[in-house]
């Protein structure tokens, strides 16, 4: 077994031992101490020849705390440290079968390799709303912290991401360690699953059992904590333990140092799991409440009906049979330019002008407004006829194309659609925003009834920009990509129009669909509904400040492969990258993909992408912020095999796996 899973093995055995005695101890319905829960789990632990005699963590005895208080007197488990002696299990407190609360911790070792497996979980047999709605918040803060979890990232961050989450949900937390006095500390690495023994404390484990005591001070003192302003990072194949014990700040009558013990591993593959082997105990004590009402399968695009493998190889079709039309172009004096065949936008010249055309349909996120509308009475059209328009402005705008004209192609399956006056005005009044932000005229468009072709409650929305580029220095080319070229990203508002098939697959496996609440107060329909930015106006104003733009990717779908998308054989590496909104977050929880499949689908925090000589950076990056857009120097164009390297979350894009260009 590798490091990490003789980690999970070693917790399991501690898991698995406890649900064994206490299962026992409550069916022989007897007088249960905290000294003898204590001694059975301990004896059953030990009949495990894989794991040293005791655990690491002492005081208190033997590496475990058992704590027996009731949710009518609490101050038994309320506790900054559990290694003081007035902590340690006593023979004259009992559990409380109809409201008692227990918290239960073992600190088993590997005995060949030193790596502990720390297990600990609060169990309550009471039925007080209030603590159990408490529970479940600490639980579920140990699974936001981590989905914010990834390679590249300090323990700082984590720590820092578990104050925000914290004070977002009227919670502190009393949790420090005797090493770290005064600092909130909400976890810790795991030794050897983080950083290698010595070969010197390699040797203690040769003689393990005369050495016990001394491997114990090891682990303790090679732990690092997971406490603000620490600086180690995180890295592939390691585990760190997630055990904040938040309390809430506004009912002091509550228990304080709730816990659910949980550690995370980082894997060789990428991809991340949380150890928690808590759902059997859960329900030996009646907490059901705590089992996720859904056992997550991973949902992956190609299930939600979006399958790129499929649609990528019919776009390359399209654009070798398009290329054999270019000629016809010639009957009018006019020329393609074919460096711009498979980009977001077409480019032809017209005599000494440069014009660009594109298409762009907005996809399905107009049924998530329509779900919404439902639930909150809004419509949320102004949002989609904004977005259906950004979608192809930002497009057109990567090419170095100013909008001239737009264009709207609105398909219903029966024409009563229209006959929703709200609904339809604010789809007119956010198509037209969209213009006015882009300083482009809405020529007209096209609203066709197609009967049995489109759904009679829904419309299927499309939009076409044709722009002109008012010289050849604004002609965008990836053939104009340089080594040393600076990379630019700017920030998304969200999700953009992209991955929407995914994300309403989410929906359906939430009891409360779009209605359900994300950790920052905003329902889940609402935030994908987030409005698109518009960069016409910005790349304009760029030009027109001198700025040398050399080539600009659109990064929809796809994901942070769109960086390679450019023919040019370069390794792209970005050394920042904007942090994942909340609701990338919410997403990734729900679909159990990786960070690998979540980049490569979604755009992640970045959705524009600019490649421009160093002396400019600075520059734009000023004018970016005075517009207001936030912008980030990301990284760099460097000689190498075609690939995307994102240094912070540790993941490499081949070329191979981006086939959007003939």
């Amino acid at each position: 077994m590798d490091k990490l899973e003789i980690c999970k093995h070693t917790r399991k055995i501690a898991a698995e031992s406890l649900y064994k005695i206490l299962k026992k101890l409550l069916a022989a319905n007897k007088p249960i101490s905290e000294v003898m829960l204590r001694d059975a789990w301990l004896t059953e632990m030990q009949k495990n020849i894989d794991i040293f005699h005791d655990g690491w963590y002492t005081p208190p005895p033997y590496g475990i705390i058992v704590l027996f208080a009731t949710d009518q007197q609490v101050e038994r488990i309320n506790y900054k440290s559990a290694r003081p002696q007035e902590k340690w299990p006593r023979d004259d407190i009992f559990l409380n079968q109809k409201n008692g609360i227990v918290y239960f911790y073992a600190s088993p070792v590997d005995k060949k390799t030193g790596i502990i497996g720390d297990f600990g979980l609060t169990l309550y047999f009471g039925n007080n709303p209030d603590i159990k709605n408490l529970l479940k918040k600490c639980l579920e803060l140990n699974k936001e912290l981590f989905t914010f979890l990834h390679v590249g990232m300090t323990l700082g961050s984590l720590s820092s991401k578990a104050e925000i989450l914290m004070k977002k949900n009227g919670m502190s937390t009393d949790s420090e360690a005797t090493t770290d006095v005064g600092e909130m500390v909400i976890g810790h690495t795991i030794p050897d699953a983080f950083e290698d023994w010595e070969e010197r404390e390699k040797l203690l484990l040769k003689n393990k059992e005369i050495n016990w005591h001394a491997i114990k001070k090891i682990i303790s003192h090679k732990r690092v904590n997971v406490k603000k302003n620490e600086s180690l990072i995180i890295k592939q194949e390691n585990a760190v333990t997630i055990e904040p014990r938040p309390k809430i700040i506004d009912k002091p009558y509550l228990p304080t140092s709730l816990s659910y013990h949980t550690i995370a591993l980082l894997k060789k593959d990428e991809s991340k799991e949380l150890l928690t082997n808590f759902d059997e105990l859960f329900t030996l004590a009646g907490m059901s409440y705590m089992i996720e009402p859904m056992k997550k399968q991973k949902i992956s695009y190609q299930e939600s009906g979006v399958d790129y493998d499929s649609l990528d190889p019919a776009k390359t079709l399209a654009q070798k049979a398009g290329k054999q039309t270019a000629k016809h172009l010639t009957n009018y004096g006019f020329s393609e330019i074919s460096d711009t065949r498979g980009e977001s936008a077409f480019v032809w010249k017209q005599k000494n002008t440069y014009m660009a055309s594109v298409t762009e349909s907005l996809g399905t996120k107009n049924l998530i407004a329509d779900a919404m509308r439902e639930i909150t009475n809004k419509t949320y059209y102004e949002n989609i006829g904004y977005d259906t328009v950004a979608s192809a402005l930002n497009d057109l705008a990567s090419v170095g194309a100013k909008p001239l004209t737009v264009f709207a192609f609105w398909a219903v399956g029966k024409s009563s659609w229209f006959d929703d006056i709200e609904r339809t005005t604010d789809l007119v009044n956010g198509w037209k925003q969209a213009c006015d932000d882009a300083q482009a005229t809405w020529g007209g468009g096209e609203s066709p009834s197609y009967n049995n072709i489109v759904n009679p409650e829904t419309i299927a929305l499309g939009s076409s920009v044709v722009g002109i580029i008012k010289s050849k220095k604004r002609l965008l080319l990836d053939k104009n990509v340089q080594v040393g070229d600076r990379i630019l990203l700017l920030k998304s508002s969200g999700i953009n129009a992209n991955g929407i098939s995914l994300s309403r697959a989410v929906a359906k496996k939430l009891p409360k669909g779009y209605a359900t609440e994300l950790p920052n107060g905003k329902l889940y329909g609402e935030e994908i509904l987030t409005k698109t930015h518009i960069y016409a106006s910005l790349i304009k104003e760029l030009f027109d400040a001198g700025i040398t733009i050399h080539y600009i990717s659109n990064i929809t779908g796809h994901g942070l492969r769109k960086v390679m998308r450019g023919r040019g054989t370069f390794t792209y590496i970005l050394e920042k990258i904007f942090d994942p909104q909340e609701i990338f977050l919410f997403i990734q929880k729900y679909t159990g993909l990786s960070d690998y499949e979540m980049y490569e689908t979604y755009n992640m925090g970045q959705d524009y992408v600019l490649f421009l000589p160093k002396t400019d950076s600075q520059k734009a990056l000023r004018i970016i912020k005075k517009l207001g857009f936030e912008g980030l120097d990301a990284g760099y164009v460097a000689n190498g095999e075609k690939q995307v390297i994102i240094n912070p979350i540790n993941i490499i894009y081949k070329g191979e796996t981006l086939k959007v260009r003939e």
